[in-house]
């Protein structure tokens, strides 16, 4: 079995409230590092920390499409010693939707 290096899992990924999915609905990563409840008063209740953390590692690999093509759109001006953006309406829609999606729920 060859293992490939700097390769993920296709994206969309999505949290099902337990651990991330890929596209095809397999199970690529389980959110362990807290507990998916809280129990204030002992009555457990939905644990937000565990559903943010979640949605932005299911987010992650949009916001790395996202960013390489922000690159193409960032050019330097030498007139003013600076960088320009040249960002259209659907760049920034795009950067909109991801965020969107990384920051569902807070």
């Amino acid at each position: 079995m060859q293992i490939l290096l700097n390769q993920y899992s296709p994206a969309p990924w999505s949290f099902d409230g337990h651990g991330i999915n890929d596209t095809k609905g397999q199970r690529i990563a389980k959110v362990v590092h807290s507990d998916p409840y809280i129990y204030p008063r002992g009555h457990p209740i939905r644990n937000p920390h565990f559903d943010a953390d979640s949605n932005l590692i299911a987010a992650s690999p949009e916001m790395l499409t996202v960013l390489q093509s922000c690159l193409n759109c960032v050019v330097w001006d030498e007139e003013r010693d600076r960088p320009r953006y040249d960002l259209d309406g659907k760049m920034i829609d795009q950067i909109k939707a991801v965020i969107a999606k990384a920051t569902k729920g807070v």
